[in-house]
């Protein structure tokens, strides 16, 4: 990712791949915001990374997203997984 990447929002930061991408960033000095549905494994994943900050909402519901909305975001990477 590019050094003028400064902040990314990790969707699925809990566990797996999201976990993984988040600490991946954390290290590499890159604030990241943990997004994940699961507020309580998510409290817990947030301490495993550097300058990480918790962002506990459910991205399938519209509203919630809306409440982010105007936040600066510089980079998105979406690990969550939605089923119809």
């Amino acid at each position: 990712m590019s050094a003028a990447v400064r902040t990314a929002i990790v969707t699925g930061a809990a566990r797996g791949i999201g976990l993984a991408i988040a600490r991946l960033l954390g290290g590499q000095g890159i604030r990241v915001a943990m997004v994940d549905r699961d507020s309580d494994a998510l409290q817990e994943a947030v301490q495993t990374v550097p300058g990480a900050v918790l962002a506990p909402f459910d991205i399938s519901q519209q509203g919630q997203v809306d409440e982010c909305k105007g936040r600066t975001v510089i980079r998105l990477i979406a690990c969550a997984y939605m089923t119809p």
